[in-house]
């Protein structure tokens, strides 16, 4: 696998098409990846390999030819086949290519996450004024309303029912005389809330759904799941009003919401170090992934980088990537390790 020719078995060569791509560092997504800038807002989606790593640097290629040695001379001494070897180290050296878009998705997932947050806010502030408004109608109108909530399949609650609800909300709405009340709720049901202070908005016939069913399909499918289900239960137990129904959705909008977290994140190694580990695992070396001490440094044993560690800081450092595997990550995988029975121990430089 050190040799050229092992090398070039292994990895194809640049496509024509990425020609431009390649002669060009400034166009690609990521330095060293054979990949476009144009393709930015799709990786997510992508799922890189060595295939797409740049070798036309001879330095690049030098480079990747004595990380595969190292690697090699960590896997030896476990006592493994060449064979079972080098399917390791091809599929953690695919899994450090991937790493290398990492960086864009959490800030792809950041960004994502954030107009979640503000559509979810956006739907609260719609509910909680469409409560406030029906709340001030009179009694007989809000008689009318509650049978709304008799006429539901409220045991299957979901997008497609409340889409359901909102639409029986806006038809006896609209049968209601003349009332200030009558035409805000409306208007929190079907206008954004830029818009919804102006009286003649509220006249205009939409034919897209209402906004309120919008914000719903916009919030984000885990907020959406964790409330539905609660009100399958809650609304099925007795008899509800509307206003109760609406107040309780504020609440478990507000309880289930995603928030982006405040402070410093968590380094985007770890999700690589959790391939890594998936890896050895597979291959039966799952018990060797831990931390390494040098006991001849004192009693208790110095830490130094396992050979685990290095192995992963190896294949980083083939693709390009400076990045170390640290004790705390590796801490975390022995932790989850304990946690699913599966068991892990420290190594011995």
């Amino acid at each position: 696998m050190s040799h050229q020719a092992d090398r070039r078995r292994q990895l194809p060569a640049n496509p024509p098409d990425q020609k431009g791509v390649a002669e060009d560092p400034d166009s690609r997504l990521v330095p060293n990846i054979r990949m476009s800038k144009r393709l930015k807002p799709f990786v997510n989606r992508m799922r890189l390999r060595l295939k797409d790593l740049d070798l036309t640097d001879p330095d690049a290629a030098a480079r990747l030819d004595q990380a595969q040695d190292d690697m090699w001379s960590v896997l030896k001494k476990k006592k493994i086949s060449r064979t079972i070897a080098n399917q390791i180290i091809a599929e953690t050296l695919d899994a450090a290519v991937n790493h290398r878009l990492e960086s864009l998705r959490r800030d792809q997932n950041l960004k994502h996450l954030a107009q979640a947050n503000s559509n979810i806010n956006r739907l609260i502030k719609h509910v909680e004024r469409l409560a406030q408004m029906l709340a001030k109608l009179p009694r007989p109108t809000k008689g009318k309303l509650n049978k709304i909530m008799a006429g539901l399949n409220w045991r299957q609650f979901d997008t497609e029912v409340f889409a359901e609800f909102v639409h029986a909300l806006l038809d006896v709405l609209s049968n209601v005389p003349a009332s200030r009340f009558a035409a805000d709720a409306r208007s929190s049901i079907v206008d954004s809330l830029r818009s919804s202070d102006d009286r003649v908005a509220t006249k205009i016939n939409r034919t897209a759904p209402p906004a309120i069913v919008e914000l719903w399909d916009a919030i984000p499918a885990a907020t959406r799941t964790q409330v539905e289900s609660n009100l399958r239960a809650w609304a099925a137990v007795k008899k509800r009003s509307v206003v109760g129904f609406l107040e309780r959705l504020v609440a478990l909008l507000k309880q289930h919401r995603e928030k982006i977290g405040r402070g410093r994140h968590l380094a985007i190694e770890g999700r690589y170090v959790q391939v890594v580990e998936a890896i050895w695992r597979r291959q039966g070396l799952g018990s060797q992934v831990g931390l390494a001490f040098d006991y001849l440094k004192g009693d208790k044993g110095k830490n130094v980088e396992s050979r685990f560690q290095r192995f992963g800081r190896l294949a980083l450092a083939a693709v390009g990537d400076r990045s170390r595997v640290s004790r705390w990550q590796v801490t975390n995988l022995k932790l989850q390790a304990k946690m699913s029975g599966k068991g892990s121990k420290p190594l011995k430089s």
